[in-house]
């Protein structure tokens, strides 16, 4: 944790010790701390203090936001660091419906922290740390299931209040390689069903965490099949095991097993949500075929996303390029006019990994990759000396002012700066004052045929 975090964190801790309180640290930060990973997020649980209480006393240290008065959070703003930390309040919830936000939720600052634990997820999720003593307090064997490399719910009678927890299993299996206990497994198994009553926007948070964050996010993917999820969330992507492919080509099997090792490739500082979503769905349209299959994926992209994932057209357009384009980079010399070409279609440099993620791996012979590697380093020095000259140089607004008269607005202005772009790309000019002659020529010619 950053020094400057702690300070701000003990302060907090000293000021709820002055009025007969005691904040822990709980959840994620700690687990991590105990993992030997450095948390990227704090929270604390206060015990002894009543809400309003609370609020009064965090807003003597800093900016304090209130994230709902019945869930008792507080988010308090460090002005020296500006380091956002969660306070929250113990709160007893109810399930009353199978929505989730079908819950009557309570904060209660005389809960103690035992009390205060059984609402957790997971064990390992479920350890307190005391701020100022640093004392563990572990009411579930969290500590144990930490080092045995195990995820198991607190409270069975409870656990499935949230269907979002089939997800947070899975992720939290994949990201840190551990197993779910059998008894919390068919919990899982028994309940998949009840995860179709989650808004996507919580879906896709897990997903992402899942692709973003854990070393091989199939076996998080291998978790959901397992489970009996994978044909609920992603059945475009579960049949995909029943695809063959030539094992020329693709020793790894059918389009399933070769999709896993895709999202499992990049390292974690490669990734992006963009790319990972890439690879998951890049060969998605093999179902009805091998050629021409990246037109059907992103069809299946378009079609998917907006009812499971996410509603961001932003992030469906780029994950639609991304696929649409990953054959493009197969064969073919690699000369600046290509280079310039495709990189005024896509994200080339995320391009390149997702070709790379898909050929190399394959588990294809290494002596047998010299060319490809070979292949896509000239892609990437090509690209790193003309990156900026792919954007146009060329717009309406240099048009000069006698020829705006003459050619109407519409098609053929358009027309006009993309026949001139495609000069740019071919290298017939490079600076704005050539690029200027050239508009004049096409312009005169447009002139000459209206």
């Amino acid at each position: 944790m950053k020094s400057e975090s702690n300070e701000f964190i003990i302060k907090i801790a000293e000021i709820c010790r002055a009025n007969s309180g005691a904040a822990y640290k709980v959840g994620g930060c700690v687990r991590d701390e105990l993992l030997g990973f450095e948390p990227k997020d704090i929270d604390l649980e206060i015990f002894g203090i009543d809400p309003q209480t609370l609020q009064s006393l965090m807003s003597s240290l800093g900016s304090v936001s209130l994230c709902g008065q019945s869930f008792g959070i507080l988010k308090v703003t460090d002005p020296e660091s500006e380091v956002p930390i969660d306070i929250g309040i113990p709160r007893k919830e109810r399930a009353v419906g199978s929505s989730h936000r079908d819950f009557i939720i309570n904060s209660d600052g005389s809960m103690t922290p035992e009390d205060a634990s059984n609402r957790r997820d997971f064990t390992i999720n479920a350890i307190y740390q005391n701020v100022l003593t640093e004392e563990i307090l572990d009411f579930h064997g969290g500590v144990s299931d930490l080092h045995a490399g195990i995820i198991r719910c607190v409270n069975e009678s409870r656990f499935m209040e949230d269907p979002l927890r089939i997800l947070r299993a899975i992720q939290f299996a994949a990201r840190f390689q551990f197993v779910i206990e059998q008894n919390t497994f068919n919990l899982l198994k028994n309940n998949i069903e009840s995860v179709t009553n989650l808004p996507f926007e919580r879906i896709f948070d897990e997903i992402s965490k899942l692709l973003l964050k854990a070393p091989k996010p199939s076996y998080g993917f291998h978790l959901m099949q397992e489970l009996g999820l994978l044909d609920i969330l992603f059945p475009e992507i579960s049949v995909l095991q029943f695809v063959e492919q030539n094992p020329e080509y693709h020793p790894e099997g059918n389009v399933f097993n070769h999709t896993m090792n895709v999202i499992d490739w990049l390292p974690l500082e490669n990734r992006t949500i963009q790319l990972q979503l890439a690879g998951l769905y890049h060969d998605s349209g093999k179902l009805y075929g091998s050629v021409k299959h990246e037109i059907r994926s992103v069809e299946i992209v378009r079609e998917e996303f907006p009812k499971k994932l996410t509603n961001n057209r932003d992030l469906i357009d780029s994950v639609s390029n991304l696929v649409g384009h990953h054959m493009q980079l197969y064969g073919g010399q690699v000369t600046r006019g290509r280079v310039k070409r495709l990189a005024a279609k896509t994200d080339l440099l995320s391009l390149l990994q997702l070709h790379a993620a898909d050929k190399f791996s394959r588990g294809l012979d290494p002596s047998l990759l010299q060319d490809e590697i070979s292949h896509l380093e000239e892609y990437h020095e090509v690209f790193m000396q003309i990156q900026d000259e792919v954007a146009p140089l060329i717009h309406w607004r240099d048009v000069p002012e006698e020829f705006n008269n003459l050619l109407p607005a519409g098609p053929i202005r358009s027309k006009i700066l993309k026949e001139v772009y495609e000069a740019q790309l071919d290298d017939k000019f490079s600076t704005k004052e050539s690029g200027l002659i050239e508009l004049n020529k096409v312009i005169t010619k447009y002139l000459g045929a209206i």
